[in-house]
Formats: structure tokens, C-alpha cells, sequence
């Protein structure tokens, strides 16, 4: 069975166009060496595990825990998700039949 095209959702095109918003969040797990710093995007649901050296702040490594949905299963460029973005933003913006945002 083909995979059917679904649009992502406004705070995926928001998160691809203009970036994640990060905030502090509890990390899940003890990491095997390092400190754990875990992050999640407030608009998305984005999770970022960031490994650091505890003596120097280095950053030993990272993983991303992506929303259910957030793969882009076509590849798009970041024009392509503006154009996308733009279009979300006018729509939301556009009066509705009675002349109040919609």
C-alpha cells in the first residue's frame, strides 16, 4: 500500500521554517558518562538529549526524539517550508465572512 500524502501541522511548518523553541526539560534516563541536559521544543513537542562534559560544558553528543508526524517524507528546502509558512500565516490572519480573524 502507498504512503498517502498528510500535511504537517502548523507547529511543523513553524518549527522548520523559524527553528525550534527550546525549553529545559526532565531527562528520562542517566547517561553512561556526562551529563544529561534534555530539552523540548514548546511549539512542537521536539525532544533534544544533549551530553555534556560536567567540567568543561563540551558537548559529547546528541539525539533528537522527534514528534509522531514531524519526518518530512518529501525532502523540502527551507524556501519551500517559508512558502508553506506564509501561506498557514495569511490564512490565519485572513478576516472570516463575518470580518473577524478567523
Amino acid at each position: 500500500m502507498a504512503d498517502t500524502y498528510t500535511p504537517p501541522l502548523p507547529s511543523f511548518v513553524r518549527c522548520r521554517t523559524l527553528g525550534h523553541a527550546w525549553d529545559t526539560a526532565t531527562p528520562t534516563r542517566k547517561p553512561l558518562f556526562g551529563v544529561l541536559m534534555a530539552l523540548q521544543c514548546v511549539s512542537c513537542g521536539m525532544i533534544r538529549e544533549d551530553i555534556l562534559q560536567p567540567d568543561t560544558g563540551e558537548l559529547l553528543g546528541r539525539a533528537y526524539h522527534k514528534p509522531l508526524g514531524y519526518k518530512d517524507v518529501g525532502i523540502h528546502s527551507r524556501a519551500e517550508w517559508r512558502v508553506t509558512f506564509i501561506g498557514l500565516a495569511t490564512t490565519e490572519t485572513a478576516p472570516s465572512e463575518n470580518g473577524k480573524k478567523k
